[in-house]
């Protein structure tokens, strides 16, 4: 079962794009701006480490992407509205790569603010210990 046959299909015409596909579309991009500013706020701020880690996250992202388009099984997942990954040209695997990674950032800051037992903790990208919420 794919993807689109359990979306509802709000579209008034065969081949239009579902609205539901454009949501995740403006979602994702979104995801893309905040992060982005994010990333610009830890650079400014002098913390490498954590821009360092959004910057794997979005060269991760275009990796999957480029993967997927280049791939038989996955040439036909439509991505961004109607465009499948078969057919996408090289800046656009870059922008999706970059939003797709920065979804996965945005979910994964999301998840750390739900966990108020930090029970989801991970070491620090480039080693180092995980710290207790006291500090210790």
């Amino acid at each position: 079962m794919s993807v689109l046959s359990i979306l509802p299909v709000l579209a008034d015409h065969p081949g239009e794009v579902p609205v539901a596909i454009e949501v995740v579309t403006g979602a994702t991009l979104s995801a893309l701006l905040v992060k982005f500013t994010s990333f610009l706020k830890y650079v400014s701020d002098g913390k490498y480490r954590e821009s360092l880690t959004q910057v794997v996250a979005w060269i991760a992202g275009i990796l999957v992407v480029w993967l997927g388009s280049v791939i038989q099984v996955t040439e036909d997942v439509i991505i961004f509205g109607h465009e499948t990954l078969g057919v996408m040209n090289g800046w656009s695997v870059i922008l999706a790569g970059l939003a797709m990674g920065s979804g996965g950032a945005f979910a994964y800051d999301f998840k750390k603010a739900l966990d108020g037992t930090d029970s989801a903790s991970e070491p620090p990208l480039g080693g180092g210990r995980i710290r207790n919420r006291d500090g210790s």
